[in-house]
Formats: C-alpha cells, sequence, structure tokens
C-alpha cells in the first residue's frame, strides 16, 4: 500500500500557497511580477476578492490603489459621494394614504354624477 502511495504523482506535487493579495509583501509582489512575465502565478496564488470577479482584476486593481495612494472607498463614502449628485431626473414624492384616498373619492364623485345624468335621461 506504501509503494501505491508513493507513487502518486499527486501526492508528489508540492502544494501551491493561496493566499490574499498584499502589495506590500515582496513575496507577493515577485508572484505578481512572475504572473506580468509569463501568464502564470509562480509559487504564490490569489484569491479573487469582491467586487472583483477574477485574480488578475483583483491583483491589478490593488496594486494600482497601493502605488496611487487611493484606496477603495467605504459604502459609506460612495453613499455620501451619489448623495452630493443632484438628480438629473426629479422623480415625483410617493403619495400619501390620504391623498391616495381623495383622489379615489374624487373619481366615484364623477363616476356617479356621470350615472345619475345617464338615468336621468333614460
Amino acid at each position: 500500500m506504501t509503494a501505491i502511495l508513493g507513487d502518486s504523482t499527486l501526492l508528489r506535487q508540492a502544494h501551491v500557497r493561496r493566499e490574499v493579495y498584499d502589495p506590500r509583501n515582496d513575496d507577493h509582489m515577485l508572484s505578481f511580477i512572475h504572473f506580468l512575465r509569463t501568464g502564470n502565478w509562480g509559487e504564490i496564488q490569489f484569491l479573487a476578492e469582491a467586487p472583483y470577479t477574477d485574480v488578475p482584476m483583483t491583483v491589478l486593481m490593488k496594486y494600482a490603489q497601493y502605488t496611487q495612494g487611493a484606496p477603495r472607498e467605504t459604502t459609506e463614502q460612495r453613499a455620501a459621494r451619489l448623495e452630493a449628485i443632484p438628480n438629473l431626473i426629479q422623480f415625483p414624492k410617493p403619495k400619501t394614504q390620504a391623498q391616495i384616498a381623495e383622489e379615489r373619492a374624487a373619481a366615484l364623485l364623477v363616476s356617479n354624477e356621470v350615472l345619475a345624468r345617464l338615468n336621468a335621461t333614460a
């Protein structure tokens, strides 16, 4: 049994490190440079992180943010930024229950008047 396990190519393969990319880590930068030159990650492979869809985009964006000193904005920062932008389309405010009831009552009054006129002519 031991001879069979020793012959396994899967068990003899070196395990690849999978880590969250950190542009300040020298080992991570070497793996990134290796990827840029060869298209393979080398000894360290990285995990895709939200909101990015794949590993290369995660690494490239984190590297760009690090080198430019532009960290990703938080959800609170994004909400504040979007609140400051004036709306190009002014949507009407939703009607209150009282306004809806008034409109329905007015429509009912009109329909009752129409029915009364029809009955009077018949």
